[in-house]
């Protein structure tokens, strides 16, 4: 099982490279989910197909990525008490190359029913179930709780870098886990990796016309 990161393909093209090859199992572990297996296409890009938005949690939840991302559909489990989905840039899932990046970040989405009015864990919580990590960034915005962390974004292969970012905020009766992964030294390891997280945030905070029973909402993006 490979997941792509980018690396320099020439005349401004990023070309993936199964350099990720165990990131996708990781998704599987933040999610408790089951097999993930198909997610990607071994020793070359992930094939899925690449969705705008998707509702989950009853359709009372719509994950929309931040700019050029979209949810790889076949990651997606929008039922039960825990929910899962992974995105990463459009042309990627669709192509396996993207114009004018060097370095590609994962994100993923972990969703698990939980009440409302417990306060958000702190980032010494969040930090706890990687281990000995120290944690490099703390800060809370917009009502989501954000932390960097030194370790545990290698959890499943050496390749990518130790050093993710995590955020918590809750929202329709739901405590949302997010994570952005990169390759080692990638952009999504910094502060690109913070804002990615808010874009998503705040996208998935937006009012949404979704209904129904967690099905993908939506176009698919040209290409797949």
């Amino acid at each position: 099982m490979s997941m792509p990161i980018s690396k320099p393909g020439g005349a401004g093209r990023a070309k993936a490279t199964p350099v990720l090859s165990g990131l996708l199992a990781l998704g599987v572990t933040a999610a408790c989910e089951g097999d993930f297996a198909n997610l990607a296409t071994p020793g070359g890009a992930a094939k899925g197909v690449a969705l705008d938005a998707v509702a989950i949690a009853d359709g009372a939840i719509v994950l929309r990525g931040p700019a050029g991302y979209c949810v790889d559909a076949k990651s997606v489990r929008a039922r039960g008490d825990r929910q899962f989905a992974l995105l990463a840039q459009c042309d990627l899932l669709n192509s396996g190359e993207v114009e004018g990046v060097t370095t590609l970040s994962v994100l993923t989405v972990t969703a698990v029913r939980s009440g409302s009015e417990a306060p958000l864990p702190s980032a010494q919580q969040i930090a706890a179930p990687f281990g000995p990590t120290q944690v490099l960034n703390s800060t809370r915005r917009r009502d989501i709780q954000l932390v960097q962390l030194s370790s545990g974004g290698d959890s499943v292969t050496e390749l990518a870098d130790p050093v993710h970012w995590r955020g918590v905020f809750r929202i329709a009766g739901y405590t949302l886990g997010l994570a952005a992964y990169s390759a080692e030294d990638g952009e999504g390891s910094g502060r690109a990796g913070r804002d990615l997280l808010l874009s998503l945030a705040d996208n998935i905070r937006k009012p949404s016309t979704a209904g129904g029973t967690g099905d993908t909402i939506g176009t698919q993006r040209p290409g797949s």
